[in-house]
Order: structure tokens, then sequence, then C-alpha cells
């Protein structure tokens, strides 16, 4: 063995620094240096092993093993030796804690075994991600970077039943990629239960034939809703979507083709609930309806006449869709789409059967006189709620029934 060490020949480049050759600690670790451990043994209350105890540190007194003859450990329970990361000469620096004084000792043999006690490197810090009851984090939880470095990306995954809200630092970016980060991070997840409970998939029969659509919740109404328009292809991608438009309904009538938009049309007017075809009715005298008489309870709650929507669903009041505005982050079909609903400029129908305005404009299930509620959002303007004649035909966004 060479001057007391465990390498033969010596190698003074160990230890030294976070990215050190044989660093025993954790990524963005690393032992002490010299001046390091004296600072901590000058900061105690009392210069012996009492006082390294009492530190905030707590040291313990864990003794050292020897170098020879056979590695018998000596002084455990009485002394404490601490070993840094600096050499000296063909030695290295340590601190000695005895019961009545300590000190840093710099002629201390490599051969011995003593503690280690690891520092954090200045030059990195640590982001941490962890969540509360409800969801899971995917990606590296535990990132140790050089400060002002980037991260990698995570994202929170809500459990079945709930939905991911934003982070503790009120972050709504899921996934999340912290970039250029100087400081420590530690932020959690936060989920809360969906209105949607664990509802997925809705199946039903539309327009005669089987069709299967998503949910969404918008926390901030607390109402679960269907993914997509009534007779819509897909969610809406973009406002503009016309795979995502849906059909046009006639206010209080059934899904019995009429709101195809390419149907056709007939003057005659329904003398009942149900017109027996597949025609858009229009009209050109007041009230304006497609039914004559005109019916008031059309479309009330999930057992109303005519309800398009699935079981358990139905058309929205206007209190329910004015609450789904006002949670918008702006009044006007960008917020509109940028919602969870993903509401698209969907277009509308006049009473001759012709298009109307390129905007959004979806019927409520309240009537006001001999006209109904409909929310709508213009392409240049802002949006609101109003009232029209029944004989228009617009979309259907449906709720569910809690």
């Amino acid at each position: 063995m060479s001057l007391y060490d465990w390498r033969d020949p010596q190698n003074d480049n160990l230890w030294q620094g976070e990215t050190g050759i044989n660093n025993p600690c954790p990524a963005g670790w690393r032992l002490p240096t010299s001046s390091e451990l004296e600072t901590e043994r000058l900061s105690w209350s009392t210069d012996n092993k009492y006082g390294s105890y009492a530190s905030a540190l707590k040291w313990p007194v864990a003794g050292y093993r020897a170098y020879w003859p056979v590695g018998t450990i000596n002084n455990a329970d009485s002394y404490a030796y601490i070993w840094s990361s600096s050499i000296s000469t063909t030695n290295s620096f340590w601190v000695e804690v005895f019961s009545s004084n300590t000190r840093l000792r710099n002629n201390s043999f490599r051969a011995y075994g003593a503690s280690v006690r690891c520092v954090r490197d200045d030059s990195h810090v640590v982001l941490n991600y962890s969540t509360t009851t409800g969801g899971a984090i995917s990606g590296d939880t535990d990132q140790v970077l050089a400060s002002g470095g980037n991260g990698t990306a995570v994202q929170a995954v809500p459990d079945s039943g709930y939905l991911f809200t934003q982070w503790s630092d009120s972050s709504t970016q899921n996934p999340r990629t912290d970039i250029a980060v100087t400081s420590d991070l530690d932020v959690v997840a936060e989920f809360v239960v969906s209105p949607c409970g664990t509802m997925d998939n809705i199946i039903f029969t539309y327009n005669g034939a089987s069709v299967t659509y998503g949910v969404v919740a918008n926390i901030t109404t607390n109402e679960c809703w269907l993914d997509r328009n009534l007779g819509a292809s897909q969610v809406a991608t973009e406002s503009g979507d016309t795979l995502g438009y849906g059909d046009l309904f006639q206010w209080g009538r059934g899904d019995d083709g009429h709101q195809i938009r390419t149907s056709g049309t007939t003057a005659t007017l329904s003398s009942s609930d149900s017109s027996g075809h597949s025609n858009f009715i229009t009209s050109s005298s007041a009230p304006l309806d497609w039914r004559s008489p005109q019916n008031n309870n059309l479309w009330q709650g999930v057992s109303g006449t005519n309800n398009p929507c699935p079981s358990f669903w139905r058309i929205p009041t206007e209190t329910e869709l004015n609450n789904e505005r006002l949670s918008w982050e702006t009044n006007d079909p960008s917020g509109a789409f940028s919602s969870p609903l993903k509401l698209p400029t969907a277009k509308s129908r006049n009473e001759d059967g012709g298009s109307g305005y390129p905007n959004g404009r979806y019927w409520s299930s309240i009537i006001s006189g001999g006209y109904s509620r409909y929310l709508a959002f213009t392409g240049g303007g802002s949006a609101g709620l109003s009232t029209n004649p029944r004989v228009f035909g617009y979309s259907i966004r449906c709720i569910y029934d809690n």
C-alpha cells in the first residue's frame, strides 16, 4: 500500500465536485470541501461532540475504520470523523469530533474509513413534481439540472373520475416543461372530482344510427357535456371546423332528419309534435314557428317531448348556457372554442331554410313568449343570450342531467 492509501498509485482527482470520479452522493450533490466543513464546525454551539449533534446536521459519533491491520471499527459512540473532498499532499482533510473539542485535520490517511455527509452543489437546481389525490405524474418527477438549464416534460394524469385543475404554482400548462430554471422548484398537481364521474363514451341512437360521443367537464361550472354538437362527426379542431359543426335543429323538433344541413324544405306547418317527415319547415309569418298551434312544452328536461339527446341527457337551460359563457377566457368565438366544450361557429339556418350568419348559435330549452332563448357568438363581436323564433335552425350541445 502506497502512502497509507487504498489506491496505488494515488489519484488526487477523486471526489472533486458533483461530477467527481467516484462521487457517492446523489445527482446535484457532492462531498463538502474542507472550508465548508470548517464553516459548519465553527457554527456549532459547543466545540465538541455535543455541539456537533445539536447542530442542524445532527452529526453522530460514528467512529472510523482502521486501515491496518484488519479494518476494525474504532471509537464508535465516542468520536466522529467526517471526510472532505480536499486533499493535502498525499493525505486528505477531515473533521475530527471528540468529547472535549473538535478540529479540522489535514494529514488524514486516505486508507481510513470515515463518514461522508453530502452537500448540495450550488450550481444545480432541483425540480420536484408531486400530486394530490386523484392522479399521477408521467415523466421524471425528480430532476436535477444545472442552474439556468431546462427540465424535461412532465404531465399530470388524472385518475378515472377526476380532472386536473392546475399546479400549485397556478400554472395550468399540462404537460409542462420548465425552462431556464435558476432556483429549486417544488410543485404539486391538483385534481378535483369530475362532474362527469367515471363516464367515458356515450353510445346512443341518433337519426336512426348508433353513434359514440365522448364527454367533457367544465370544473368552473361543475357541469358535464357531450364532447361535440349533435350530428358532428368529430370534436371540433378549430372554431371553423366543418366536421365539428353538427346539425341544425328547429326549436322543439326531434332528430327526424330535418336537422341535416342539406335536408329539403316545406312550407306546410306541422299540427303535431312530430311532423312525420324529414323536411325543414319554413315560415314567413308570425310567430315564425314550424308548428301550428305552438307547443311551449317541448325539450323540457330529460323526459321532454322530442328531446334529441341520449338518455339522462337534455337540452341545456338558458342559465346553464350563460354560465358556460361566463367561464370563457374571452367573450367571443375564440373564448367559445378554447373552453372545455370547444364550441365551433357552426352557423345557422334561416326561416326560409337558407344558410344563416357565419356565427355560433345554440338553442336552450327555455321559451320567451312565442320565441325561445339561445346562445350566440359572432365572428366580429361578443357573445350573449338572445331570443329568436323557433323556425330557425341552430346547434345543440347536450348536457348531463345531474
